[in-house]
């Protein structure tokens, strides 16, 4: 699945958020994108670390300038790095030739992007196993056909 392009949108909204209080834009997204990469491989892909490195950057910006950071631009920071989380998936073009492919060569395990505890799935109410449900599927709701 492709979820890249919601990545650069949710960036360049970053950006043009950063203009309009008084940052630079290009120093703004490169900001975010060092303080990022920094924390992808100190935490990994994690679903809050997207929202709290956009947070960081403007944390960053606002020091590097002696600004005071704003309790509205802090949450609308969060808002833009949630973002991508909530857009309806798109898969790539071909993905079911190349699963078809892949099946035979490769052992493929889909996993949800998020927290730790969303990938617990509910056997019985109160008892958890680490993992996925064997039967879960994937499905895209707009053409109504597995997707992976």
């Amino acid at each position: 699945m492709e979820c890249q392009p919601d990545f650069d949108k949710a960036i360049a909204r970053f950006g043009y958020l950063m203009a309009l209080i008084g940052f630079v834009k290009k120093h703004a997204i490169a900001t975010l994108r060092e303080i990022d990469l920094r924390n992808a491989k100190a935490e990994g892909f994690e679903r809050d670390r997207f929202p709290r490195s956009i947070v960081q950057a403007y944390s960053t910006l606002c020091k590097e300038k002696g600004m005071r950071r704003r309790k509205e631009i802090i949450e609308l920071c969060q808002d833009i790095g949630s973002s991508p989380f909530f857009r309806e998936p798109n898969c790539f073009q071909m993905l079911q030739q190349f699963l078809a492919a892949a099946h035979h060569n490769f052992l493929i395990i889909a996993v949800p992007i998020g927290n730790r505890e969303g990938s617990e799935a509910q056997d019985s109410p109160g008892r958890s196993r680490p993992g996925l449900r064997p039967h879960h599927r994937y499905t895209n709701r707009q053409q109504g056909r597995p997707c992976a």
